[in-house]
């Protein structure tokens, strides 16, 4: 890892910190009120179903079936490694996420909820655990994927997916604002170090591109 990976991961470690930290203070807590009901303010039937979708995108059901999905195919594909750090990642984000939800202990928003999550708030499991799963999948498809525009358009079909996805669940009432930015910065940490691990095994694959 290059001294200007290692600070990026210091500090959005950081970043994360802080913000847990400034949660637990209930500093931002008005910050957040404003943040819900603003988005409460914009629902409708329509919008609701969608937004119900999209969250399952990034639920744990749907991206556990993914993943099995995924890493059986890679490993068939003779794709051991890549296999294997999707694995160990997403195991990795899950365990990360709930030892970080019952260290800190936040409740989730009681105000008009569509959907109530049976854990503590902070960090969005869902923002953290689809930014790892559509991140890694994007980080991985240079290596099937030659054509720069349809490179470009995962890139932004993951990036555009796990934003919604995060709305989705302040939307429907699961979690605050910063329970969603908690969520994103805690995965990008999670991704951050996966992909160093693929680089210290020797075992990355360079990219195919015309």
């Amino acid at each position: 890892m290059t001294i200007g990976n290692k600070v990026k991961l210091i500090l959005l470690a950081g970043v994360f910190i802080l913000l847990a930290a400034i949660v637990a203070s209930g500093a931002v807590n008005g910050i957040d009120v404003v943040a819900v009901n603003y988005v409460y303010s914009l629902r409708s039937e329509i919008l609701t179903r969608i937004m119900l979708g999209v969250s399952f995108l990034g639920s744990a059901p749907f991206i556990s079936i993914a993943a099995i999905i995924f890493v059986l195919a890679f490993w068939i594909k003779r794709y051991k490694n890549e296999a294997i750090i999707l694995a160990a990642t997403l195991l990795s984000s899950v365990a990360i996420d709930n030892a970080l939800k019952y260290f800190i202990r936040r409740g989730r928003p009681d105000v008009a909820a569509l959907d109530t999550g049976i854990t503590y708030s902070f960090p969005s499991g869902h923002a953290m655990n689809s930014l790892v799963f559509y991140g890694l999948l994007a980080y991985f498809a240079p290596r099937w994927i030659k054509n720069r525009r349809a490179l470009f358009a995962v890139d932004a079909a993951a990036i555009i997916l796990v934003a919604l996805i995060g709305f989705s669940r302040i939307y429907l009432g699961a979690h605050y604002l910063t329970d969603v930015v908690a969520g994103w910065v805690a995965g990008l940490v999670v991704l951050s170090v996966a992909k160093f691990a693929e680089i210290q095994s020797g075992e990355v694959r360079p990219p195919r591109l015309h």
